[in-house]
């Protein structure tokens, strides 16, 4: 299943088209529209089964309102699928055309890990952190063996960082908290923030939201982890795709992260594909650079260059 979106002059984004693949990595400095493309295929690929008043609710509560950001007439949002337009978004005012489908079964936003620290909700609701929320308290059965067993191979590899740790559900407080054994829960607030996104996957992989013909989509997953546990997380998020087939996009400006997530989807042979945001004169575009992955890191790197410029002039005199 082919799916490709469409972005016209959203927000700072003059124009974007991403191919949703095994793995799509979208890159590119802070406030260029990066975790805008992520919350464009979460309401695109959730509004599929929608009605049109529920997908306008799922638009307000997402505060998806592009005509915040710009003043063009030609702001529009399109999902296709097989080449076939699924859905259109035109704003100023809101239309919707689409078509109902049901072709993806889950989609799962995660826009940071601190969202764990958070209250949950009485009921599960649309918007994508509420929705998340009630992922991560509620099960669906996985009944096949050999993805149990794959399931218990990928927990392995998340127990080299969270120690068997686990997220638990803490009613008298209609929150989460981290169990460190069990007699004793620590309160998400007062845990180690870098183990978050990994507990956070941990619980959508064990709960049943990462199998085919679902999407994930990590908005800077590893922000707050170390250099080497984002190698590790990596790994997991690759060997989930390929033991299961779950498509995922991820938005990163890690040079650390994109090197692990280019070598490991080679090792596991994914279909990957690598978009760089750069600067136009009237905003951003997002190009595919699977053909130059070099300028990618060469823009990642000019601040360490900038930063080297800057011990020479110290160190060797003004």
């Amino acid at each position: 299943m082919k799916i490709q979106l469409l972005l016209e002059n959203i927000g700072p984004i003059t124009k974007a088209k991403v191919n949703l693949k095994n793995l799509s990595i979208i890159v590119g400095a802070n406030s260029i529209g990066k975790s805008l493309i992520s919350k464009s295929t979460y309401i695109t690929l959730r509004g599929l089964n929608l009605d049109d008043d529920s997908f306008t609710e799922l638009i307000n509560a997402e505060v998806y309102k592009p005509q915040l950001y710009s003043d063009s007439e030609n702001i529009s949002v399109s999902l296709l699928i097989d080449n076939d337009e699924r859905l259109n978004l035109t704003f100023n005012p809101l239309r919707i055309k689409s078509t109902l489908s049901n072709e993806i079964k889950c989609v799962t936003y995660v826009g940071g890990p601190l969202i764990v620290n958070e209250p949950l909700i009485s009921k599960c609701e649309i918007d994508h952190d509420n929705d998340l929320k009630c992922k991560l308290i509620n099960k669906v059965p996985i009944t096949n063996k050999a993805d149990l067993e794959k399931i218990a191979e990928l927990n392995l590899l998340f127990d080299e960082v969270i120690e068997e740790h686990k997220l638990v559900y803490i009613d008298e407080t209609n929150s989460l908290g981290l169990q460190l054994s069990n007699k004793f829960i620590l309160s998400m607030n007062k845990s180690p923030n870098g183990i978050k996104s990994f507990l956070i996957l941990k619980e959508l992989l064990n709960n049943g939201y990462l199998q085919e013909d679902m999407v994930l989509i990590l908005d800077e997953p590893e922000i707050l982890s170390h250099a080497s546990w984002q190698l590790i997380y990596a790994h997991i998020i690759s060997k989930i795709i390929k033991y299961f087939k779950v498509k995922v996009m991820i938005n990163t400006c890690s040079l650390y992260f994109i090197e692990a997530l280019e070598m490991y989807s080679k090792s596991y042979e994914l279909n990957t594909d690598y978009y760089l945001g750069e600067k136009l004169e009237n905003g951003y575009t997002f190009t595919n650079q699977n053909n130059n992955l070099q300028l990618i890191y060469s823009t990642l790197l000019e601040p360490y260059e900038k930063l080297d410029d800057l011990k020479l002039y110290y160190t060797e005199g003004k």
